[in-house]
């Protein structure tokens, strides 16, 4: 029993251990000056800093725990206007002296090795609250803008407690109504010290206009953080906890049925990456409760969400192109309108969610569309998207078009499919458009080989030349889908002469072909050919629109080829199915 009793204690002291290593302490210094005191008291300050807890807590559903502890009231040495004025190059300019001197008061009654949370050598989790309302809100120039800053960046090299302080973030006492503040600017300046971006457009009206990045109001680093007067920001979006690489961020490839909560119940959210990984759409659920009262509605938010090295075009800051993940290193996200390197996916409506209305599916020909920034097709689509009366949303993810069959001949390309049993009930008809380049070679009509089957064949193509096929479903003549891919057609062999071509026809190691084998009409070296007929045991056969005939007995496959000059070669092969 004693035995027993102390490796109880060891599990129990461990679990302490762990859970405190688990817990990020962050301290609030109130920070007044000569001539500008804080009209508020102790009491308002800690209920500040609890719901700041109480939020950062909810945002990361206890995959750490935070501890924002009210820190002393402390009074500078300068008037406000000292630290509080621009200069052309930076706004509040010498604010981070006082931020300095605030540290050094306040060191007389906090330690600030308790905020370094596993640090020997540095402090980064240090709020500032300075008195009065914020330079935006009041439009008064000498008063603070909310921020965060690298007090690093800035040359200052300063050490309490054998800790570098590195970096803070600030905000203002009271809200843009005169009365204290919410936490919601205090909250958007403390993600930049775990991690976050602005997610709202930086340079305004420059490079190419004003972008409507996350629509203001879903995201904590967009403006979210002045929901409700700033007193009720939103929970992390999906975009955000990406980016932090916490919740429960699960990536899908199946299709099915799937279920989303609400993500404030546990963080829940879906990824969909391009073969690079880097370019990726996220979809989360939503709803107008707790954190996200002033989202505006609920439903299914979908992002697309872009840190490749793709070109992210134009930034008038840096008068340079940006790749995507320039603009992630340069906190210039979504600052061009044609680009935003976190786009919320909705039409030019005033309600992003899915369903609206008839907005139900998400695919590669909805606007906008579930096509990643190089160009390519998502293979997979959401569709019969539907919310319950619990707030989560349903959907169904389907992979439309399956290739199960392509060949590359000299002037032709073969190409089946099949359609996702969930949707190929609602496709009619199906046809293939050739390109070569960015040219439209030809678009042909697909054959219905079965319940989800089609297949095409497109002829009239040259030699040893790239081409891109591109798939498109329809239902009652309009696109639903669409699926693109590529391929090179095989060279001419000089010097051989006309041959039936059946290399690809899955033939047994015998030669022979079992019965309901498809197998392609193609003559090899027959470019330049006017016409072939096909014949079967001297009946006259046709290739259907995929370009095949299918085997039920043996007999001889005859092509009776007309060339341009008038001569006619016939080439004949014994088949023989079993």
């Amino acid at each position: 029993m004693k035995r027993l009793n102390l490796i109880t204690c060891v599990l129990l002291l461990l679990s302490a251990l762990v859970s405190q290593a688990a817990e990020r302490r962050v301290v609030v210094i109130f920070a007044q000056f000569q001539d500008l005191s804080f009209k508020y008291g102790s009491k308002d300050f800690s209920s500040f800093t609890d719901s700041l807890s109480m939020y950062f807590n909810a945002q990361y559903h206890g995959a750490a725990t935070f501890r924002f502890d009210r820190g002393p009231v402390v009074t500078l040495s300068r008037a406000h206007s000292y630290y509080g004025n621009n200069t052309t190059s930076r706004n509040d300019a010498l604010m981070y002296q006082g931020v300095e001197e605030a540290c050094r008061l306040a060191s007389d009654s906090l330690r600030f090795s308790d905020y370094s949370n596993g640090s020997a050598t540095t402090v980064k989790d240090v709020l500032i609250m300075v008195p009065g309302m914020s330079e935006p809100n009041s439009g008064k120039s000498d008063l603070f803008w909310p921020q965060y800053v690298s007090l690093t960046d800035r040359g200052s090299n300063l050490v309490l407690d054998n800790r570098r302080i590195t970096e803070y973030g600030l905000a203002c006492e009271l809200g843009p109504d005169g009365r204290f503040a919410g936490i919601g600017d205090m909250a958007h300046e403390y993600g930049h010290i775990l991690g976050l971006k602005d997610l709202y457009d930086t340079d305004g009206e420059g490079s190419g206009g004003l972008s409507r990045a996350l629509w203001g109001r879903f995201s904590l680093m967009d403006k979210g953080n002045t929901n409700n007067g700033g007193h009720t920001p939103p929970n992390f979006c999906a975009a955000e906890l990406f980016t932090l690489g916490i919740g429960k961020g699960e990536e899908i490839t199946k299709p099915g049925i799937y279920t989303l909560s609400p993500i404030e119940q546990e963080g829940r959210y879906f990824i969909f990456r391009d073969s690079e990984g880097d370019d990726v759409f996220l979809a989360e659920c939503r709803q107008e409760n707790g954190w996200d009262s002033h989202i505006g509605g609920g439903g299914l938010l979908i992002y697309h969400y872009d840190n490749s090295d793709g070109d992210a075009l134009w930034s008038d800051y840096y008068s340079t192109r940006l790749t995507a993940a320039e603009r992630w290193e340069r906190n210039q996200i979504n600052c061009n309108p044609a680009h935003q390197c976190v786009e919320l996916e909705a039409s030019a409506t005033d309600y992003p969610f899915f369903p609206n209305g008839t907005r139900t599916e998400f695919t590669s020909e909805t606007t906008p569309a579930f096509r990643f920034w190089n160009g390519a097709d998502n293979p997979y689509a959401i569709s019969a998207i539907r919310r319950n009366w619990d707030g989560k949303v349903v959907f169904r993810l389907v992979r439309p078009i399956t290739i199960t069959d392509s060949y590359s001949f000299q002037n032709s390309i073969s190409i089946q499919w099949e359609c996702d049993s969930g949707i190929a009930g609602d496709i009619d008809s199906c046809r293939v458009a050739c390109y070569n380049g960015v040219h439209l070679v030809s678009m042909n009509d697909a054959e219905h080989n079965g319940p989800l089957s089609w297949g095409c064949a497109v002829n009239g193509l040259s030699p040893s030349t790239a081409y891109s096929l591109k798939i498109y479903l329809y239902n009652d003549g309009k696109v639903m889908f669409s699926s693109e891919s590529s391929y090179t057609t095989l060279p001419e062999r000089k010097g051989i002469f006309p041959f039936i071509y059946l290399n690809y026809a899955g033939r047994r190691p015998d030669g022979s072909f079992p019965r309901d084998t498809s197998i392609p009409l193609q003559v090899f070296n027959s470019t330049g050919a006017r016409n072939i007929v096909w014949f079967y045991d001297n009946v006259l056969i046709a290739p259907g629109p995929d370009g095949r005939f299918t085997l039920q007995t043996s007999g001889t496959l005859q092509a009776e080829i007309s060339w341009s000059d008038g001569s006619k070669d016939v080439i004949t092969k014994k088949i023989t199915v079993k």
